[in-house]
């Protein structure tokens, strides 16, 4: 049995620049239990995003 062929499709997939980042993160209400979460989880996602040519 063989693994399956791994496919590997190159596309333009939409990326936040810091600023827009920065304004996303800021616009997060974190006096509350949910905006906390919130803010933790999409801080989450942007900060560990990689670019393809690294």
């Amino acid at each position: 049995m063989s693994e399956p062929k791994r496919v590997v499709k190159v596309g333009k997939t939409p990326v936040l620049d810091p600023s827009e980042a920065r304004i996303l993160l800021d616009s997060i209400d974190v006096t509350t239990p949910v905006g906390l979460r919130d803010r933790a989880l999409i801080g989450l996602m942007v900060c560990t995003t990689t670019r393809t040519a690294d």
